[in-house]
Parts: C-alpha cells; structure tokens; sequence
C-alpha cells in the first residue's frame, strides 16, 4: 500500500519516515485507507509506536505521513536470537497444554458444535446439560455484580493496592 523513506525534516533538523501511497494504489479506496490509518495512530501514544508527526499532500497531490523515524534496538543478534529461541520454547510448551486440554475436552467440544450446528443458539441451562455446571470460582464470579467485586491491582515492583470497587 505504501513506501516508507528516511528523510531529514529541515525545519526541525530531525530525521523522519515519510510514508507514501504507492503509484498502484492511487485510488479513492487507499486514500481514504490511508487517512484512517492517519487517525488511527494519531490517537495511540506508546513507546514501541512511532509517534505520528504530520498528514498531508505534496504539490502533486501525492498523500504522505510523516512518522518519528524509528531507532532500532538496542541489543545484539545473538541477544535476539536467545530471545527467539526462549518464545519458541515458551509457545512449544503452551501449545502442548493447549493440545491436551482440548483432547480431554474433546467430548464436551463435540457435543456443543453438535448442539449450535442443530440449535444456532444455546441457553446458560442447555450448555449446563451439556458441559455440566461451572467449575468453582467462574460459577461464583458468575453470579456477582461489580459492586461485589474487590480487585487488587498490581504496581510496578510487585506492591499490591486495593481498588475500591467501581458503581455499576
């Protein structure tokens, strides 16, 4: 959809990422792709998104963005390369819990496709025939309201807080 250049902003004397539409995508539907994308990041502010510096046009009429030009990282291959290799261990590890669970669940899983593929729509005491009651703490949360809620928030550094609960 787009071509991304470096480029030096000269009246800020800072380098940026101009974003161009690409020549093929010159029609209505990408600029206005293009604008909502423009909206779209100009409304999140976070440190691993390019701040959005300037929407508009050329002379040519050609629409650009104009982003923060984005650093790199600041670790070595080799340091990326342990990291791969620890997300790949940690997905490994998870998608064969995940595996297990929904073998045992298998039959259960079975019955509730059966039962929506026939029905389209189940009520809370049909899943119950089908899966059985609730398990513990998911019943009982099932029945509060927010205003039964204590929730403990989690600071930096492992310091816990209560939090009130919120009105409904």
């Amino acid at each position: 959809m787009g071509v991304v250049y470096a480029a030096e902003d000269l009246r800020l004397g800072r380098m940026v990422a101009i974003k161009f539409l690409s020549a093929s995508s010159d029609s209505h539907h990408f600029r206005a792709r293009f604008l909502r994308e423009a909206r779209s990041i100009s409304l999140l502010s976070h440190p691993n998104i390019a701040t959005l510096f300037d929407y508009g046009e050329t002379d040519e009429e050609q629409p650009f963005l104009g982003y923060q030009l984005a650093q790199g990282r600041d670790y070595s291959e080799a340091t990326a390369a342990r990291i791969d290799q620890e997300v790949e261990h940690m997905i490994a590890g998870r998608q064969e819990a995940v595996r297990q669970l929904l073998t045992e669940a298998r039959a259960h899983l079975d019955a509730l496709a059966e039962a929506l593929l026939r029905d389209e729509t189940l009520r809370e005491d049909a899943l119950i025939r089908l899966l059985g009651p609730r398990p513990g703490p998911v019943a009982a949360m099932a029945a509060c309201t927010p205003s039964d809620i204590r929730a403990t928030e989690v600071e930096k550094h492992g310091a816990r807080r209560e939090l009130a609960p919120t009105a409904a």
